[in-house]
């Protein structure tokens, strides 16, 4: 299936003005005056950030980039993000691969530095880094539909207490159905009807078990889930797989942001 950078107008733009080559470490060079090699983009990349009119930066796309009025007009519409344009072209070159298989910034971000996570000599292994970001990559698509259900679940366990409703064995295909209703609501009736067979069976199973393990707690009262956070489910695999001694685990956390 063909990929798109989701959510990232500016490099679709620097697309569209420099072709696809952009994204790789090499540049089309030209001479200036001094007879010195600048990068065309890494300037064009600067004065979209420094500069304060567009009527500069059309003089630039004109008389630097050699662009037509029409190319103006595209170079012209981009509009850098505060913590975006602050970024070297290196780091969006690890970064742009991501965005394209539909990430959010923050965890394309994390895993163009997992690097900087684990040692060198395992980063080095290919198949320690195929092995590294398809799983964490899985984890982290799992991760919003796991705490969706664990948000469901305390909803259920909150209204429950509300209605001085207790558990009981009994009523247990009762929540069940309740929870099947509630996750096709949640997702969406037709989104969740798209899913894969297996998506949608551990999405019911793990809303059963929750809901069957924390609900008799409390003399039947329930008790709220705790939502496991992102950096620990990364923490927890990469630990397992590669030894925690290995870890920089405040790399982990800062990277997502917790």
């Amino acid at each position: 299936m063909k990929t798109t950078v989701s959510g990232c107008p500016v490099s679709a733009r620097f697309k569209d003005l420099f072709g696809a080559d952009f994204i790789d470490d090499d540049f089309s060079f030209v001479k200036d005056s001094n007879n010195r090699t600048p990068k065309l983009i890494t300037d064009a990349w600067h004065v979209l950030y420094t500069f304060d009119s567009d009527k500069k930066l059309k003089e630039f796309a004109l008389n630097r980039l050699n662009f037509t009025d029409e190319q103006c007009t595209t170079f012209l519409k981009i509009r850098l993000k505060q913590d975006f344009a602050s970024l070297s072209l290196k780091a969006i070159n690890k970064i742009l691969p991501y965005l394209r298989e539909g990430l959010i910034y923050s965890h394309a971000v994390f895993l163009a530095n997992m690097e900087e996570t684990v040692p060198v000599h395992i980063w080095k292994n290919e198949e320690n880094r195929k092995v590294i970001r398809t799983a964490i990559k899985e984890i982290i698509e799992n991760h919003s539909d796991n705490t969706t259900i664990v948000n469901m679940v305390n909803g259920f366990i909150t209204n429950a207490r509300r209605e001085n409703e207790v558990w009981s064995e009994e009523a247990k295909q009762l929540y069940f159905n309740d929870l099947d209703r509630k996750i096709k609501t949640t997702f969406g009736a037709k989104r969740f009807e798209n899913f894969s067979e297996y998506k949608k069976t551990n999405l019911i199973n793990t809303a059963q078990q929750l809901i069957t393990e924390f609900m008799p707690k409390n003399l039947g009262k329930g008790e709220h889930v705790k939502v496991d956070r992102l950096d620990e489910a990364v923490l927890s695999f990469l630990a397992d797989n590669f030894g925690k001694e290995n870890l920089n685990a405040k790399k982990v956390i800062s990277s997502l942001g917790n």
